[in-house]
């Protein structure tokens, strides 16, 4: 259970007899609204634990006092649930975009890097701009001292690590390398489930687990890392398709087709930066539309064909990126809204696993299903030289990845439904000014707070 630092107005109580005087000075608390920031804050967020305390608990002098008593308190900046910093929710909305928009605008770049140098410097590239970034961070980035040192869990990061790629090794190679049910097929697939048992065993013993099981006990979190997973799934599948489909099916090169992913990024960006300045004070009403958008653009491709006007294509994707926009940084930053107490930067870091892992899973399955339909034996699918693929198969691989982009539609409204059945956010969205009075307590706020906190 989460404890909460106490002060000079927080009664000390020495055990279970306390309890009426911390209803007590709930209640006072209830007519005396604090000032100031709230745990939501930067250095003292969740009494110290700050953005990387996932999972550390605060302990103080006499009995525990803890969120179920103090829901609604008041003492002094140490209530529980209190309006995010405005800068936060802008910060994550920011970063889903650049992330979001990046992803759109790889293809383009390595498109250009294949066509002018080698296909090697897809992988080159990348160590000049990640040394640019560790540079930068180490020269700007300044974060509170911590003088006290937590345990790692190097064990349960390294099963992780085990897991994910044994998992995605099985969809990649199972049907492809190997018929499904072939020996080594089942042998990896049992590795993985074996990996994933031992990751669970351990994240429930270990004192600092990398995923704390109470992570996902909040129904709101449960949802939204569902919401993630699929929308890693829709939006690297969607990126990687249409580049098979304009490079085999129009014949282009990677750099040309690369351009047509343009029109995808500056949709994302648009959407995700009106959705920061009008829509804070809203959670599922953006959410939903931008799941909407993207099986809506997901269903315009799975329409076109190989005589398609490229304006079309560019309208879809365009349409894509909208919906994907608003949703790459609020998910993030719903996350955040929702995240137990002391599991902020956990929460944050378990929404970005769900995306990224949804993603490469989605490529994965994809490219199996769309080889499957086209009776290619990949040479189309793994992006090889189009001009050897195209006179022959354009048609057939054409009706089999509208059916991927179908499918993919299908995604997308099923994570509608479950955007729509997302609750609250614990606290105001961000953007909500500081000081800003919140709705008197129901009678299940206790409940939902013991609920949260577990």
């Amino acid at each position: 259970m989460r404890l909460l630092p106490v002060d000079a107005r927080t009664p000390r109580v020495p055990g279970p007899p306390g309890h009426r005087r911390g209803r007590a000075h709930e209640h006072h608390a209830r007519r005396d609204p604090p000032r100031g920031a709230g745990l939501r804050g930067g250095g003292g967020l969740r009494g110290g634990g700050g953005y990387g305390g996932g999972g550390h608990g605060d302990r103080t002098g006499g009995a525990p006092v803890t969120r179920s008593r103090t829901a609604r308190s008041g003492a002094r900046g140490h209530h529980a649930i209190r309006p995010a910093p405005p800068g936060r929710g802008a910060g994550a909305g920011a970063g889903g975009l650049v992330a979001g928009a990046g992803m759109a605008l790889g293809p383009w770049v390595g498109g250009l890097l294949t066509e002018h140098l080698s296909w090697r410097w897809i992988f080159w590239v990348n160590l000049p701009v990640g040394l640019a970034v560790l540079l930068t961070a180490a020269a700007v980035l300044r974060l509170p001292d911590r003088p006290e040192r937590r345990p790692v869990d190097y064990a349960g990061a390294a099963l992780a690590a085990a897991f994910a790629s044994s998992f995605l090794l099985t969809l990649e190679w199972g049907g492809d390398r190997w018929p499904w049910l072939a020996p080594q097929t089942l042998a990896l697939a049992a590795a993985t489930l074996a990996l994933l048992g031992l990751f669970l065993r351990r994240q429930s013993t270990a004192p600092e687990p990398v995923l704390p099981p109470r992570l996902f006990r909040p129904r709101a979190l449960r949802l939204g890392f569902a919401v993630q997973l699929l929308l890693g799934i829709g939006l690297t599948s969607a990126i990687v398709q249409v580049m098979l489909y304009l490079q085999v099916a129009r014949g282009l090169d990677s750099a040309s087709a690369g351009l047509f992913l343009l029109p995808m990024a500056a949709g994302m960006t648009v959407s995700g930066l009106l959705a920061q300045r009008y829509a804070r004070r809203r959670t599922r009403l953006p959410l939903a539309l931008g799941t909407g958008g993207g099986a809506l653009g997901l269903a315009r491709l799975a329409a076109s064909g190989a005589h398609t006007s490229p304006w079309a294509t560019r309208g879809a994707l365009f349409v894509l990126g909208c919906g994907f926009g608003l949703l790459v940084g609020r998910l993030v930053q719903y996350a955040q809204d929702s995240a137990p107490a002391g599991l902020l930067g956990v929460t944050t870091t378990a929404a970005r696993f769900f995306q990224t892992l949804g993603g490469a899973a989605g490529a994965a399955l994809t490219g199996v299903l769309l080889t499957r339909l086209t009776g290619l034996d990949g040479a189309a699918g793994r992006g090889h030289d189009p001009s050897v693929t195209v006179p022959g198969a354009a048609l057939s691989f054409t009706g089999g990845i509208d059916t991927v982009f179908a499918c993919l539609a299908v995604l997308m409204l099923l994570a509608t439904a479950l955007v729509l059945r997302l609750p609250a956010p614990r606290t105001a969205p961000a953007g909500t000014p500081p000081g800003t009075p919140e709705p008197p307590p129901g009678r299940g706020d206790r409940a939902g707070a013991r609920e949260r906190v577990g």
